[in-house]
């Protein structure tokens, strides 16, 4: 049985044998009292650590005292201060005989940014200089500067720093001896560094210290900011969420989406329940705020505690939630799929379902609160609506001695009258013979076809009605930011009364009255009679200003002469593709045709005034297969791209000058 002592080296615990605790006291006692000598205590330290590690190898041979057979074996290894004495002469004979295996590591001492470059040039026995040359080449070069700074930054995360005069020698190839170590430090001391180098050296580390100093302080900048708005934006989200519940849970009848089939879960699992999804809600945007918080700081602020009781919180109230919705969803299914139905067809009109009115002749018609209208008249009498079920069961309708009257849902925000409101998403179709008079009101969508006779017209707020066919005299009263076109309508007089609305007519007469938020917009050469107090804006119909749609149509109709006869433009091959420049009360319009069966362009010059479209100019281009792109430089160049005629792939571009002094257009 042998006595142990435990002995604590580098922060760790291990156990010798008397007679091993004694040579290592000896030989630790002469390390000491050589290099106090020379003020090297972090090279003792050194030493230490480097027999804690030897020892760590010991035990993890399974034994579990240190013998004095371990201590010298290290000893051996390691070297004594007696060795040192007779290093010169023994220097030559190791140089010859020992190869030492060297590791990877990071050089701190001449490094730049991190030391990679000088770790790897003592790994392979080259000078650092070539390696960072390397690195610059591959940085520089824009193929690979993807894996200069991959390669980099990876060995920089992976590669250990050298801390220790161990780890710097078994970085440099050199025995881990104490005989190397002095050497180490005796060349430590004594080396002189070029002054080139050092230079360098120092000037690329302040850059890269400023710029490390630049990066430190954005980011504290950026990390405080982002934790400053991070908390203010959370802090609002949980207000809005707080004040929608508590307003929604008041008042659950809100446009586009029904809450009302909450009010079917009894008190107090209702409350319970409310609460519970506004935990659900608000708890994880308290937890950011906490992280905000920490951030904002740079420092973590939010305790283990804190953390679990929050979590707790929160699954609790995703429990209680999720069962008292499950337990009570019989008693307000029908009512959550009715909402959800509701906002299904919010936008677009379900055109699955239709319910046919029983009707008579229509003379008359009052229809409100509807998505669309429209009205044909014609031999018969039918009425149609068109849209969900959920829909249709908004609808009311009443037939009663030539009237049909049409109501649909109508739901303001908060009584706002001149706001959009939700209204029934249907289509209303409607066939008649003849019709005298023509009300609608909300939010409507309208189209009117007529044949012939007079008619009374009244329009509501925010209604759109578009006519298009004939009408001898027109009696119409509009309201409320309402827009009524008949520019495709033939007409012989209106007469208009509007209030905050627009009309678009090219009736021959036109009477008109109206308040200053209104506007008449004609076309040709109407008679105007502005009636005691009309203050309504006055303005020429501008075909150029309307839909693309139709200034496309009427370029379509166009008659143009290019090769001696008169054509419409339809009547060549025509892409559509057209720019347009407006030009003191006319428009410019810039187009492209081919003839059939031909291999020539023409680039045409029209000019648009007052809806009418008509020819000024165009010139000739030969020999192009297809154009592929015709742009409006400014107001005096135009290009235009293409594919020359031929067997070899060739594009050509053409620069056109418009010169508005000669009215031509010349190739440049």
């Amino acid at each position: 049985m042998k006595k142990t002592i435990s002995v604590n080296l580098n922060g760790q615990v291990f156990y010798l044998n008397v007679d091993a605790y004694d040579k290592l006291e000896k030989y630790l006692e002469s390390i000491k009292e050589y290099f106090q000598s020379q003020e090297s205590k972090e090279v003792v330290d050194d030493i230490e650590a480097r027999i804690a590690e030897k020892f760590c190898e010991i035990i993890g041979k399974s034994k579990s005292a240190i013998q004095i057979s371990d201590v010298e074996k290290i000893i051996k290894e390691m070297g004594s201060v007696d060795d040192i004495a007779d290093a010169d002469e023994e220097k030559e004979i190791k140089d010859e005989t020992e190869k030492i295996k060297k590791k990877l590591f990071r050089d701190p001492e001449t490094k730049i940014l991190t030391g990679v470059a000088s770790g790897l040039g003592w790994y392979f026995g080259i000078k650092s200089i070539f390696v960072r040359i390397a690195f610059a080449i591959l940085f520089i070069n824009p193929s690979t500067t993807w894996l200069a700074v991959v390669g980099y930054i990876t060995a920089w995360l992976l590669v250990p720093e050298a801390k220790t005069s161990w780890e710097k020698l078994e970085m440099k190839g050199k025995p881990t001896t104490v005989n190397e170590l002095q050497t180490a430090i005796e060349e430590k001391t004594s080396k002189v560094v070029s002054s080139v180098e050092t230079k360098t050296r120092n000037i690329v580390q302040k850059i890269f210290s400023i710029f490390g100093r630049l990066i430190k302080f954005f980011g504290i900048l950026f990390c405080r900011l982002t934790g400053f708005f991070s908390i203010i934006f959370n802090i609002l989200l949980i207000m809005a969420i707080s004040v929608g519940m508590i307003f929604v849970y008041l008042y659950p009848n809100l446009p586009y989406f029904d809450f009302s089939f909450i009010k079917t879960i009894a008190t107090p699992w209702l409350e319970i329940a409310y609460v519970a999804l506004g935990l659900i809600f608000i708890i994880p945007l308290i937890f950011i705020i906490d992280l905000s918080d920490s951030l904002m700081r740079l420092k973590w602020k939010i305790s283990t505690q804190k953390i679990i009781m929050m979590l707790i919180i929160w699954i609790s109230s995703v429990i209680l939630a999720a069962g008292i919705g499950t337990a009570t969803y019989p008693k307000y299914k029908d009512g959550l799929n009715t909402s959800i139905e509701h906002l299904k067809y919010l936008n677009h009109i379900d055109e699955s379902n239709t319910q046919t009115l029983k009707v008579g002749k229509i003379t008359k018609i009052d229809i409100s609160s509807v998505k669309e209208v429209k009205i044909t008249e014609s031999n018969e009498n039918e009425v149609k609506i068109i849209g969900s079920k959920h829909d249709l069961q908004e609808i009311t309708s009443n037939y009663e001695n030539g009237l049909l009257t049409i109501k649909g849902k109508n739901e303001e925000w908060f009584g706002c009258h001149d706001c959009v409101s939700y209204v029934s998403s249907v289509r209303v179709e409607i066939k008649t013979n003849h019709l005298d008079s023509l009300k609608l009101d909300n939010n409507i969508d309208a189209w009117y076809y007529p044949t012939n006779g007079n008619i009374n017209i009244e329009i509501g707020k925010l209604v759109g009605l578009k006519v298009d066919g004939k009408l001898n005299q027109v009696v119409l009263k509009s309201s409320s930011h309402s827009v009524i076109n008949l520019l495709d309508a033939v007409i012989n007089q209106i007469d208009a009364g509007l209030e905050t609305s627009t009309l678009k007519t090219e009736a021959k007469i036109i009477k008109i009255k109206g308040n200053n938020l209104s506007t008449l917009i004609y076309q040709g050469s109407p008679k105007i009679i502005s009636q005691e107090g009309d203050q309504t804006v006055k303005q020429k119909y501008i075909l150029s200003e309307d839909g693309i749609d139709k200034l496309n149509k009427a370029v379509e109709e166009t008659t143009i002469n290019v090769d001696g006869s008169p054509k419409k433009i339809k009547d060549f091959d025509w892409s559509g593709a057209l720019e347009k420049q407006s030009d003191y009360g006319f428009y410019n319009i810039y187009t492209f045709i081919k003839p059939k069966l031909n291999s020539n362009y023409f680039v045409l010059w029209l000019i648009e005034k007052e809806g009418i479209i008509t020819q000024k100019t165009f010139v000739k281009i030969d020999n192009w297969e297809e154009v592929h792109y015709f742009n409006l430089i400014n107001d005096k160049f135009l290009t235009i791209n293409g594919q020359v005629s031929g067997a070899e792939l060739k594009e050509e571009t053409k620069k056109l000058y418009i010169d508005k002094t000669k009215g031509i257009l010349q190739v440049q």
